[in-house]
């Protein structure tokens, strides 16, 4: 029988998140076109590396999932969980299931951005 060994699943698992990395890259590049060609490729994928890991941190792993939180990192800021209260209850509320964090994350987002008044 086959068996798969520990250091060969971290590989898998580090090969699967570099892949998803990259695919989210190309997605944030193409929606937040202006922050990404500031930032420039390598800036940008780095951005959305962090950004996946703690997304991961706060239980939020499916693929949707985690692009949702991606758009809400590139519209409020890497550190908008610290920045606004608000966004730290809802994605640490482990009562919730993530799915339900993340909806709720992006209609708060959402309602936040509405107030903002543009020039």
């Amino acid at each position: 029988m086959l068996k798969i060994r520990s250091p060969q699943m971290d590989a898998l698992a580090r090969e699967r998140l570099e892949r998803f990395v990259d695919e989210a890259t190309a997605v944030v590049s193409r929606h937040w076109k202006e922050q990404a060609e500031q930032l420039g490729t390598a800036a940008t994928r780095e951005r959305v590396y962090q950004a996946v890991l703690q997304a991961q941190s706060h239980g939020i792993v499916r693929r949707d999932d985690t692009l949702r939180y991606l758009n809400v990192a590139f519209a409020l800021g890497d550190d908008f969980v610290e920045k606004f209260a608000w966004a730290g209850r809802i994605v640490t509320n482990t009562r919730l299931r993530p799915d339900v964090r993340i909806s709720l994350l992006v209609e708060r987002t959402a309602s936040y951005l509405d107030g903002f008044e543009v020039e």
